[in-house]
């Protein structure tokens, strides 16, 4: 068992379509943005060795962590006749402003290690792959007009206006690592990993419009891993 620290790259892109109930059609825009993300938590595991001398060895491990930092873009916004936003007819893709953050994360993974002489004889280099379940919190604030009419109908533009979703995503794990013992029952791990985001994917319908939207994500992070052994 041993506690975990870590500093990824974190990196989203939030895509929208707007089209008009009927149409076939409509507006389809995305956004990119990029964040160092901080985390930390716990891990448990269990060592298997694979050769009679112990050189080549198998661990898998459980791990949960909370993590801290948000990503933060903005749709430019696509509205009728080419004409800057504020958008003002049902239909048009309204200048999103987006935050997404990584809330608390757990997985499984599996490592497969060889000894190998690095600082010090007991020393091992290992390679991973796992899964990941990331929960995240996404914000949108908008503004725009929900309904036909040109000039918006007197009351009915939409100022400023906030939604919140919770979101989790399925992330498959690849990386490489390295391994040193403190001492006889402490040892430390300097682990890089690459993450890869599924697609989550919803469909908001306002009064005249359907907009469907997605995120996708992946982040690339080194961890400082402190082992207590058993």
């Amino acid at each position: 068992m041993g506690l975990i620290g870590s500093v990824e790259a974190q990196d989203g892109r939030y895509h929208k379509e707007t089209y008009r109930k009927g149409a076939t059609h409509g507006h389809s825009e995305h956004d990119d943005a990029d964040k160092s993300v901080y985390g930390w938590g716990a891990v448990l595991g269990y060592r298997w060795p694979l050769s009679a001398d112990g050189r080549v060895h198998l661990s898998g491990e459980l791990e949960g962590m909370y993590h801290s930092g948000e990503l933060h873009g903005q749709l430019a916004g696509i509205c009728a006749g080419g004409h800057a936003p504020p958008c003002t007819r049902s239909g048009d893709s309204w200048p999103d402003e987006w935050w997404l953050e990584k809330d608390f994360s757990w997985g499984a993974t599996l490592k497969l290690g060889m000894k190998a002489s690095v600082l010090h004889a007991d020393d091992s280099l290992y390679v991973l792959a796992g899964f990941r379940r990331v929960h995240t919190d996404f914000r949108i604030r908008f503004s725009g007009c929900p309904v036909s009419g040109q000039p918006c109908p007197q009351g009915a533009y939409i100022t400023n206006e906030s939604l919140a979703y919770e979101r989790d995503f399925d992330a498959w794990t690849a990386g490489a690592g390295w391994e040193t013992r403190l001492a006889e029952d402490v040892g430390l791990q300097l682990e890089v990993r690459y993450a890869d985001y599924e697609r989550e994917s919803w469909v908001s319908i306002p009064p005249e419009v359907v907009v469907p939207a997605a995120l996708t994500g992946r982040d690339a992070g080194l961890s400082l891993r402190l082992l207590r052994y058993f």
